[in-house]
């Protein structure tokens, strides 16, 4: 038996894994997002509104040697009469 320390990427690997981070440009998403492009998990990045924010995200953890894809969605705007259509 060796002492031979633990690596912090023997225990938490997530290398061939994917995830799909939502709001992962800013904040606690991206924040997420660096931890797992860390850990080797490939991402998609999703956001509303800000595809400046969310592609600079991407550059960022694709320096992890991982692959960062983006996702943008459209916020619908809904109002009662369309509701009372349906």
């Amino acid at each position: 038996m060796t002492d031979t320390p633990i690596t912090q990427s023997e225990l938490f690997s997530l290398k061939g894994r994917s995830a799909i981070i939502t709001g992962g440009g800013r904040g606690i998403g991206r924040a997420i997002a660096t931890e797992l492009a860390r850990a080797g998990s490939n991402l998609v990045i999703t956001y509303r509104a800000n595809s400046s924010l969310a592609e600079a995200a991407a550059h960022e953890l694709r320096a992890f040697g991982v692959g960062a894809t983006l996702a943008g969605f459209r916020r619908r705007q809904v109002n009662s009469d369309t509701v009372a259509r349906r």
